[in-house]
């Protein structure tokens, strides 16, 4: 919560998380409280292939682990923790994946059921991205196309 002027703000999304507010600092209002996230499925970067070998041979107790000791602590600290399907986040240094939200976008709360996913090795996910990007411009095309 911001408060100026007596008015409180919800911060929905800020990056990087923390920081000052500064002249330069682009800033969109928006009237809507974001809704609160059911489900959030989610999925670690791993840096290495070996990393992720280890991973997938201790698949369970990876993700038990993920969960416990850095998921949960994160968004379960008492902060709004706004999330939206595709984007990436930075926690305790590691890379994770937004794979899937419902709805969409909204923010966590103690009621949301976090699903902890294997994962991608960084190369992997990379052209992930750039396949999704590619498909993401070619349907913007056509739809601009058609018109």
């Amino acid at each position: 919560m911001l408060d100026i002027d007596g008015r409180e703000f919800f911060v929905k999304y800020a990056r990087p998380h923390f920081g000052a507010i500064t002249n330069g600092t682009e800033v969109k209002i928006n009237q809507n409280m974001p809704k609160n996230i059911r489900t959030v499925r989610i999925a670690p970067i791993w840096p290495t292939n070996e990393e992720f070998k280890q991973a997938q041979a201790n698949k369970d107790e990876t993700k038990q682990l993920l969960k416990t000791e850095i998921l949960m602590p994160y968004f379960f600290c008492g902060l709004m923790c706004y999330l939206e399907k595709g984007e990436t986040l930075k926690i305790a240094g590691k890379e994770f994946f937004i794979n899937d939200c419902q709805p969409r976008t909204g923010i966590i709360n103690k009621e949301t059921i976090i699903n902890v996913e294997l994962g991608f090795q960084q190369e992997v996910f990379q052209r992930k991205q750039v396949l999704a990007d590619q498909r993401l411009a070619e349907k913007l095309q056509n739809s601009g196309s058609s018109h």
